[in-house]
């Protein structure tokens, strides 16, 4: 049996970044996007980043990574209200030095024990512990994915030219404002950019009527890296799409810096939280 890796130490005044993927529309890439850009934070930046598969039910970040979901958030359960760092530091899986995982439960039912709060509390825990936490959520509004988006730094909204996974990318981008999160921390990625379908990126800004912050190619490669359990900013750097999610990071994640107050851009008071939940 392997040895278990050594423990992830809280370093003083760290405050990380929380990152979430969410695309209304299933099938748009999500889960590929957000383990990419795990690998892409944490990949000769030094950086320590965790993964986390908030897609309870149906998560597939274990599946795509190949790893073995030993330990899940459903072990978070007898640590919740009192959660530490040593706590949720075992509730990881190591995929590589300086990325770190945390899985979607696996067994039916067990999706359902797991609380708005307990999510909250681990991302809280968490970005004390890591540089980067990369959220890749499901495709609905759930109160889970809510309070995700309430801790977030930065929301990533991903989309393909299509009208369905549009219209859904426009009733997100209204139900955001609506909740009065600020423009500013999110990003739309179109990922099969170049499919030949009718709509130019142009017409697909027209659409969303917001700017496009990263175009990610379609690739056989892609469907090819997932199966082989490798991303593809590993399995091949030098791929278009790896130069995509790379320059996406590059310019709207990486330069990201906390302010000064310590209090992250993308916070939500909570008093609008309570006001949600009322």
């Amino acid at each position: 049996m392997a040895a278990d890796p050594p423990p992830v130490v809280q370093e003083p005044g760290r405050h990380g970044q929380i990152v979430t993927v969410f695309a209304a529309k299933g099938g748009c890439g999500k889960t590929t996007l957000a383990t990419n850009l795990g690998v892409v934070l944490a990949m000769g930046t030094g950086h320590q980043v965790c993964i986390v598969d908030l897609d309870l039910a149906f998560g597939d970040v274990a599946i795509s990574m190949q790893l073995d979901p030993a330990r899940t958030v459903v072990d978070a359960l007898p640590m919740a209200g009192h959660l530490d760092t040593t706590g949720a530091a075992s509730l990881l899986t190591r995929y590589r030095p300086g990325l770190e995982v945390l899985l979607a439960p696996v067994t039916p039912g067990d999706a359902e024990k797991i609380t708005p709060a307990l999510v909250g509390e681990l991302l809280t825990v968490l970005r004390g512990i890591f540089d980067y936490v990369v959220v890749d959520t499901p495709a609905q509004f759930s109160e889970h994915v809510l309070i995700a988006m309430d801790s977030s730094d930065h929301h990533v909204l991903l989309t393909t030219p299509d009208v369905p996974a549009l219209k859904n990318l426009r009733v997100t981008l209204d139900m955001l404002d609506l909740l009065s999160y600020p423009r500013q921390i999110r990003s739309v990625v179109v990922n099969r950019s170049d499919s030949k379908v009718g709509l130019s990126l142009e017409q697909v800004e027209q659409v969303v009527r917001c700017p496009i912050s990263g175009r990610v190619p379609s690739s056989r490669a892609v469907p090819i890296s997932i199966n082989k359990g490798t991303p593809i900013t590993l399995d091949s750097p030098a791929h278009p799409v790896s130069h995509a999610i790379t320059r996406f990071a590059q310019q709207r994640l990486l330069p990201a810096e906390v302010p000064a107050s310590g209090v992250p851009a993308g916070r939500v008071p909570l008093s609008r939280r309570a006001r949600r939940s009322a």
